[in-house]
């Protein structure tokens, strides 16, 4: 999704316009309650009364709990609200939809998206644009105080898909908007060749900041560093969303553009969630979302590896409440870090919940093992391997795609037995792995994204 709000800095906040009217970060405006002891209970509240009020899928299911959250008055409360899945919202998606916004003008108000499919389940969202900007602001918060962007820096990124008022339509190969200020490029890289145009294109653009994902990101930087070329000298800061940042990437980027790289964990469905501060934790973002980790569907306590819930604050159009992400994380209480901020710290584990490796005879197996058997090889190797990616073929079959340092050329046999071992102390032997060298692994010309695990036997049950 490109976001065509202009937001930039006043004496009176942040304002943001769009078609002519401006919409104002000051006191009360628009109900942005920042600190607070008891803010995160009263955001809750408001959200939670409203999706009963005006949301037909949590009126019916809150009704059916027996739960009326005009009463709650603490997180214990909360947690008697019945969970959501994203198979929920592809079944009742028109129940999701609040009826504040059924009619014009607040109709005229909504922005139609969608998720990047990259779980395998493709969720129509709407937003109003008014919840876009308020959403958006708590991230500007920590991109100006921390990383020195603001709203006005020109900035650099990458797309899949766009959208002409309400519609997805073909993604043009460059895009660029907001006065100039923004130059976005279609993340479909079919070769090298693109990556030579898009290095082109960042160059003479001079962006003061870059959002895109850690793969695509990893890819320009080793396209820069293998052919001897320099980084932007106006780049001041990197983001990267949307995949899980591995640390050889993360040092490779930064090593290559020289600038400080930061890990933000969001969704299209809630916005921002975390962000990394400059010690390197991933704090929440307690104005824009309510983070639960649950075991067995309780809470789980500090530390402790969960299931990651998120509940919007800020979407009142199509309200996610209890909502689950998909993903796997720890949370670690706000005094983890010593920056200062008082939000709890998240850390988001490898592989999404449904991404499992399927062997017959055994329990489905988190295909997060693959990320720690290259992890073992490149800490006892000296990082041979630059990318991979695993595909499941059928219950016995597995493709292993590998991208290696050609200096390690003839270890292939030594990469193939290490990772062998390391899949049979895990019980996944007798298996036939076969091994694929390729210069480059491209991302997902749908999505975007670069899966580390395809499972082509959950795509066939």
């Amino acid at each position: 999704m490109i976001c065509t709000w202009q937001i930039w800095e006043t004496t009176a906040g942040l304002k943001a316009i769009s078609s002519g009217k401006y919409l104002y970060f000051n006191c009360g405006f628009l109900n942005i309650h920042i600190g607070g002891e008891n803010m995160i209970d009263e955001l809750l509240k408001g959200i939670l009364i409203h999706a009963y009020n005006t949301v037909s899928f949590y009126k019916e299911s809150y009704d059916e709990a027996g739960i009326n959250p005009e009463g709650f008055c603490s997180t214990e409360d909360f947690h008697r609200v019945p969970l959501v899945t994203k198979n929920d919202v592809q079944l009742y998606s028109d129940k999701f939809f609040s009826s504040d916004y059924a009619y014009y003008p607040k109709r005229d108000d909504i922005i139609v998206t969608c998720t990047s499919g990259s779980t395998g389940r493709l969720l129509k969202l709407n937003w109003s644009k008014q919840d876009i900007v308020r959403a958006q602001f708590n991230l500007w918060k920590v991109r100006m105080r921390v990383y020195g962007v603001h709203p006005k820096s020109k900035f650099f990124s990458f797309h899949s898909v766009t959208y002409g008022g309400n519609k997805a339509i073909e993604a043009p190969e460059i895009i660029i908007d907001d006065m100039g200020r923004h130059m976005s490029v279609s993340r479909v890289l079919k070769d090298e060749k693109y990556l030579e145009k898009y290095y082109g294109y960042m160059m003479d653009f001079g962006p003061e900041w870059i959002m895109t994902m850690p793969s695509t990101m990893y890819l320009l930087a080793r396209f820069i560093s293998d052919n001897g070329l320099t980084s932007p000298k106006t780049l001041k800061y990197i983001e990267l969303s949307g995949e899980y940042l591995f640390d050889r990437q993360r040092e490779k980027i930064r090593e290559t553009f020289n600038v400080p790289v930061a890990n933000m964990y969001g969704s299209e469905e809630t916005n921002g969630i975390a962000i990394e501060c400059r010690s390197g934790h991933m704090h929440c973002m307690g104005d824009n979302v309510y983070v639960e980790i649950l075991k067995d569907g309780n809470p789980a306590r500090y530390g402790e590896e969960g299931d990651v819930y998120v509940t919007s604050l800020t979407n009142t159009a199509m309200p996610f409440i209890r909502y689950s992400q998909g993903d796997r994380a720890i949370l670690y209480p706000p005094e983890t870090c010593s920056c200062g901020n008082q939000n709890p710290v998240i850390k988001v584990s490898a592989g999404r919940i449904g991404q499992n490796v399927l062997i017959e005879g055994r329990e489905p197996l988190g295909s997060f093992v693959f990320c720690y058997a290259f992890e073992v090889i490149n800490r006892y190797m000296k990082y041979p391997v630059l990318q991979f990616q695993v595909i499941q073929e059928t219950m016995k079959r597995f493709t292993v795609r590998l991208v290696i340092r050609k200096s390690f050329e003839g270890w292939k046999d030594a990469i193939q037995t290490e990772f062998i071992g390391q899949m049979e102390k895990l019980g996944l032997s007798n298996l036939d792995w076969q091994f694929d060298y390729e210069n480059n692994i491209m991302p997902s010309p749908v999505s975007g994204k670069l899966q580390f695990f395809v499972n082509k036997v959950e795509v066939n049950i």
